[in-house]
């Protein structure tokens, strides 16, 4: 089982493995990508303290890079290694893979060869289940199912009653 090394991913990660018997893998390069001076801002708060810089990223060139942060492009290249490396040590295994929603969206535009600069059509649900089948030399990933949230029914909502 693998996990970005960030605490809300290993911290989900942890029951499973628990369950499965299997130790947390730590994998830095499944990090959410390094938003720089937007790290920590709202979308309002970065458009009032960097305008420009907003304009470029909304524009979503890919090879544009947040300022002290990463470009897409980078952070890309960084999530498709970390998912080769997987499917290349795990190969005819199947793996748990905890990580965060940009890098589950890469995941899912590299399985459906979508544009990396196109807007984001595809869900990205909190909690889901997302299945891919992964092959090495090079990377190919396959759309099995996307969104499951089914083991979620019958999740205690903190909020009902409320």
């Amino acid at each position: 089982m693998a996990a970005s090394d960030l605490a809300r991913a290993r911290l989900t990660a942890e029951p499973l493995a628990a369950q499965l018997g299997l130790p947390v893998q730590p994998e830095p390069r499944l990090r959410e990508r390094d938003f720089g001076c937007f790290q920590g801002h709202t979308v309002d708060e970065i458009a009032a303290r960097w305008p420009a810089e907003f304009a470029q990223w909304r524009a979503r060139d890919p090879a544009w890079a947040i300022p002290a942060g990463e470009s897409a492009l980078q952070f890309i290249d960084r999530v498709l290694a970390a998912l080769h490396d997987l499917a290349l040590a795990c190969a005819g295994r199947t793996v748990a893979v905890v990580a965060h929603g940009g890098v589950l969206d890469i995941a899912y535009r590299q399985a459906r060869a979508l544009s990396w600069d196109a807007p984001r059509e595809h869900p990205m649900l909190n909690c889901s289940i997302n299945r891919l089948r992964a092959s090495a030399r090079p990377l190919q990933l396959a759309l099995e199912d996307w969104g499951d949230v089914a083991h979620l029914a019958d999740a205690r909502d903190e909020l009902a009653g409320a």
